[in-house]
C-alpha cells in the first residue's frame, strides 16, 4: 500500500530531486535572515510580559552573535546553553548558529554531574546560563556553576582557569546583576557594538551547510552519546515536519523548556521556517501548559506520550478548552491506545503518533485517517526520505516481512538525514553506523503487511 505523503516539500525541483533536498544546501543563520525578511513585524516569540517580532528576534540575535565574535567565539567553538526556553535563549541559539559555533543544549533538569559531563565532554569554551529558573522544578544554576568552578570567585570575566573544566573560559549570565567571574549578557551585547557588522557577515558566510550546528546529549546510561547535527540535516528535516504538521504563519507552537534532547532546540527552527509564533509558558508544569493552550489559543504541540498524559491526567484538565490544539506529534514509543482514545475524546484528533530518533529525526508517522487503533498500535508508515530494514540481531540478515528484528534506517540521500557520528565517541559511531550507511537504532520492531512500522521495545 502506498504511503499518503503528498507533501509540498516532496515535489520535484529542477534536477528531479525533491524540493526539501534541493533547498537544504544552506545554514540556519541564512534561514533566520530569510524569516526576518519574510515575516518582519509578525510575532515570533511570546512569553509572559515579553513579545518579539521576527525583526526584533533578528536584531537581538545579531547583537549577541557580534558579542560572541568579540570574545573570539566562532567556527569550531562549543557554546553551552543552560536556561529554559525564553525569547533570550531563542536569540542566543540562533546567534551560536550564525557565528558557526556548536550549540550544547543543557536540559533544564540537569544536576551538577550532568552539567559537568556535558561541559567537559563537549570541551565547551563558553557557557550562557540563567541564574535561577523553573523547569519541572526550581533550579539554582548559579550555585551549581560556582560549585563546579570555585575559581570564578577570584577570576575576571573571560579569564576563568577551572581545574575541573579547563577548556571553559567564558561564563555569561543573562541576569542583569553582576556575578564574580561572569559577564552579563548586556556586557556581551555592548561588546558586540564594537564588532563591525561586516565581521558577522563574514563569519556567517564562512559557515558551510555540512558544518555542525549542535551537539545533542542523549539521556542514555553508560557510554556518552552525543550526536553531531549539521546545519543541512536540520534544513532538510524541518520542511518535512512543517508540511506533515501543516504548520503556517497563523500557528502558535508551544515551545518546551530544554528538558530533553531534540525538540526544544528544534521548535525555533520549525516556527521560523513558516513564520509561526513560539508560545513560551512561564513554567513547564501541566496546568501552566493547559492554561497557555487555552489563553493563547495554541494550535501545535510536539512531545512524548508522558507529556500528553500529564495534561490529560491533571485534576483540572477538563476545565480547560483545548479545541485550538489541532496539530501535534507524539514522538518516541507508540502512544497507548488509552491515550489515543482520551486525546480524541478531548478533540485532539489532529495529533499524530510518530517514531523518531535524535540521530536521524522523524522516521515514520501515523495520520488521523488511520484510526485510533492503528495510531495506538503502530508508529505509522515510513516517511519517503527514509528507508527501513529489519535485521536479525545476531546474523545481521534481513528478516522476512512481519517478523521482529532490529530496526535499521538509511537516508534516501546519504548524509542528509543522518548524523555524521557521535561527538568524541568513534566506537559508538562505528557500532551504530555500518559501512553501508545503515543506522542501527537498537529498537526492536517489524513492518506489517500494510507497510506500518511497529516498534516493540529494545532489540
Amino acid at each position: 500500500m502506498a504511503a499518503p505523503w503528498d507533501l509540498p516539500c516532496m515535489a520535484p525541483a529542477p534536477g528531479g530531486v525533491p524540493r526539501y533536498y534541493a533547498e537544504s544546501h544552506t545554514t540556519w543563520g541564512v534561514l533566520l535572515d530569510r524569516a526576518v525578511e519574510r515575516f518582519g513585524e509578525q510575532e515570533a516569540v511570546s512569553a509572559p510580559g515579553e513579545r518579539w517580532s521576527y525583526r526584533e528576534l533578528g536584531q537581538r540575535t545579531d547583537a549577541i552573535a557580534r558579542g560572541l565574535l568579540g570574545l573570539g567565539i566562532g567556527r569550531g567553538s562549543q557554546v553551552a546553553l543552560w536556561m529554559p526556553t525564553t525569547p533570550t535563549s531563542v536569540a542566543a541559539q540562533f546567534a551560536v548558529y550564525k557565528v558557526g559555533a556548536r550549540l550544547v543544549a543543557m536540559p533544564t533538569d540537569a544536576d551538577s554531574t550532568g552539567v559537568e559531563l556535558r561541559l567537559s565532554h563537549s570541551q565547551a569554551t563558553a557557557l550562557l546560563f540563567q541564574d535561577n529558573f523553573w523547569g519541572w522544578d526550581q533550579v539554582n544554576a548559579l550555585d551549581t556553576i560556582y560549585g563546579l568552578c570555585p575559581e570564578m570567585e577570584s577570576s575576571a570575566p573571560g579569564a576563568l582557569g577551572s581545574a575541573r573544566l579547563p577548556r571553559l573560559r567564558h561564563v555569561i549570565c543573562t541576569a542583569p546583576q553582576e556575578y564574580a567571574g561572569a559577564y552579563t549578557l548586556d556586557e556581551i551585547v555592548e561588546m558586540g557594538h564594537q564588532t563591525p557588522a561586516e565581521e558577522l557577515s563574514q563569519a556567517q558566510g564562512a559557515v558551510a551547510p555540512n558544518n555542525p550546528m549542535q551537539i545533542m546529549y542523549l539521556p542514555r546510561d553508560g557510554a556518552t552519546l552525543a550526536p553531531i547535527l549539521p546545519h543541512r540535516m536540520a534544513a532538510a528535516l524541518v520542511p518535512i515536519a512543517v508540511d506533515i504538521m501543516r504548520l503556517n504563519a497563523q500557528d502558535r507552537l508551544l515551545a518546551p523548556p530544554a528538558s530533553g534532547p531534540g525538540f526544544p532546540a528544534w521548535a525555533p527552527l520549525l516556527a521560523s521556517y513558516v513564520g509561526a509564533t513560539m508560545e513560551l509558558p512561564e513554567r513547564w508544569e501541566p496546568e501552566q501548559i493547559l492554561n497557555s493552550i487555552q489563553t493563547a489559543r495554541v494550535s501545535a504541540l510536539v512531545g512524548c506520550d508522558a507529556l500528553f498524559s500529564s495534561l490529560l491526567d491533571h485534576p483540572q484538565s477538563e476545565k480547560y478548552d483545548l479545541i485550538s490544539l489541532s496539530k501535534g506529534l507524539v514522538l518516541g514509543a507508540p502512544a497507548s491506545w488509552q491515550l489515543v482514545e482520551r486525546m480524541q475524546r478531548r478533540g485532539l484528533s489532529g495529533v499524530m503518533n510518530g517514531y523518531a530518533t535524535p540521530e536521524i529525526g522523524l522516521i515514520s508517522l501515523t495520520m488521523p485517517s488511520d484510526g485510533a487503533e492503528r495510531i495506538a498500535a503502530t508508529s505509522g508508515r515510513v516517511l519517503p526520505h527514509c528507508r527501513v530494514r529489519v535485521v536479525d540481531t545476531v546474523s545481521g540478515r534481513d528478516m522476512p516481512g512481519g517478523q521482529e528484528g532490529e530496526v535499521c534506517v538509511q537516508s534516501v540521500y546519504p548524509g542528509i538525514h543522518m548524523m555524521p557520528g557521535y561527538h568524541h565517541n568513534p566506537e559508538a559511531t562505528e557500532q551504530k553506523l555500518d559501512k553501508e550507511g545503515w543506522f542501527h537504532t537498537g529498537d526492536r520492531g517489524f513492518v506489517d503487511g500494510d507497510g506500518y512500522l511497529n516498534i516493540r521495545g529494545k532489540a
